[in-house]
């Protein structure tokens, strides 16, 4: 959840100046965590944004450059917080 939190901030943040994909970052830092959880094998799985980029692309809602951002932003930002949150948490 703070993950989320933290996501939907910095992204908001950034739509005030300038759109980003959140649909692109929407599958990336689920996966993001997925990946951590299950394994490095799992990470394919991060192919999945191509496809949503793409419609978002040809929609006419985002340029490809926003659609990488925003996934990039979010994976960076996921994976950000599980090394420096994840050791937070007791087990």
């Amino acid at each position: 959840m703070l993950a989320y939190f933290i996501n939907t901030s910095a992204f908001f943040l950034i739509t005030l100046t300038w759109k980003i994909s959140v649909h692109a970052a929407g599958i990336t830092g689920p996966l993001s965590f997925l990946v951590f959880k299950l394994g490095p094998a799992w990470g394919l799985l991060y192919l999945l944004v191509i496809p949503v980029g793409l419609i978002r692309v040809r929609l006419g809602q985002h340029t490809s450059l926003q659609v990488l951002a925003g996934a990039v932003l979010s994976a960076g930002l996921t994976w950000t917080q599980i090394i420096f949150l994840v050791p937070l948490i007791p087990a």
